[in-house]
Order: C-alpha cells, then structure tokens, then sequence
C-alpha cells in the first residue's frame, strides 16, 4: 500500500509542471487572441492595366491583421472592363469576380508589416455596353464570356488598418466573346487582336480593414 501511495505522488509531481506548462500556454493563446484583429470586414479600391484598364470596388470578410502571420480573405469585386484601343468604338464590361485570398506578413514592426499574398477568384461577366462613335449605347450580354476563373498574385503593406498592394491577375480565360466580336464588327479586327485576346494585368489596389 505504501508504494502504491508512493508511486501515486511522483507521478503526481512528475505531471505537475507538464500540466502547468500546459495552463499557461492555454492563457498565453487567450491572452493573444484578444490582443490581435481577429476578424474584419474590408473595403477599397483597385485598378489595373494592360491593353484594357479594369476598375473595381470590393468588400470581403477575414481573419487575421498585422500583428498575425497569416491572414485570410473571402469576398466579392465589382469590376469595370474597358478597352483602350478602338477606331470608333468602345466595349465595356461588368463583372462580378468572387474570390479567395491569404497572405503572409513576412517583415513586421509595431503598427504595420510587408506582405505577400495569393487569389484565387471565379469571375462572372455580366454584361458588355457598345459605345459607337455616335455616342450610341447598346447593352450585349453575348460579347462577353459567361465565365472565367482567374489567378493573382500580390505584394503590399499594411500600417493599421491601410493595406495597399501591387497585384498581378491574369485570367484563365479572355473576358470578351471573340467569335462574336469577330463576326459583327464592322472593320478590321486586327486592330482590336490584343485587346479581346488579353488575359493579364497590374495594378494598385488600397483596402480599408475594420475590425470585428
């Protein structure tokens, strides 16, 4: 019976510390997780270029800030298509990209840190509007493509709340209907071969976090 009481009590005291070590990582995380941001809803703007320019406004819902190693974005952009190059004519094109982000906070300091990220998104093209050189407006849905998933990849900084960042997305697939484009254009469409053909751009993107 003594040693049985024995054997009770070291191992008792051989559990102690390990149990100890334990509670006070459980309080370190709980104290940490209320110091950092821990969810936020973002805002903000972007624009990019190539032989088109794309204009967009976003909102999107995430986990993690500055003070995080990690940080994780799902949300939705509204984005404006325009191309740059057309004799007489212009083709816009609205379309609603649903994305999936994160990024990694690889230099930190007190109140902001370097950044680089990845998207991945599935765009839907809503609508296309013709402007002709008269100033006419006529709304297609069959000059763009239905729908296309896009890649991006980006590098940035964040002070507080700010978040700005360079960004290159290029597209699996173009957003304009080139056979339909090809078949009702009334001039040569070696002239608009780049523009409907294109997949890729960069740009500058500025978002607003607020915190949960």
């Amino acid at each position: 019976m003594k040693s049985i009481i024995l054997f009770l009590i070291l191992t008792f005291c051989t559990l102690l510390p390990v149990i100890n070590a334990q509670e006070v990582q459980k309080e370190l995380r709980q104290y940490r997780w209320k110091q950092i941001d821990r969810y936020h809803i973002s805002t903000g703007f972007g624009i990019g270029a190539n032989k088109n320019i794309t204009t967009s406004a976003q909102l999107s819902i995430g986990t993690g800030s500055f003070r995080n190693l990690l940080i994780f974005d799902i949300g939705i952009r509204y984005e404006k298509l325009r191309m740059l190059k057309s004799p007489s004519e212009n083709i816009r094109i609205s379309r609603i990209p649903l994305f999936v982000s994160a990024g990694i906070n690889f230099v930190r300091w007190d109140n902001g840190c370097l950044y680089l990220g990845g998207e991945i998104s599935e765009t839907f093209n809503l609508r296309a509007l013709h402007h002709t050189e008269f100033n006419d407006v006529t709304t297609s849905d069959i000059e763009a493509s239905k729908r296309h998933a896009s890649v991006e990849g980006k590098m940035g900084f964040r002070i507080d709340k700010w978040d700005c960042c360079i960004f290159y997305s290029y597209d699996m697939a173009p957003a304009f209907n080139q056979k339909h484009i090809y078949e009702t254009v009334d001039y040569d469409y070696e002239l608009l071969h780049d523009n409907i053909f294109e997949r890729d751009r960069v740009g500058i993107r500025i978002i607003y976090h607020f915190t949960l």
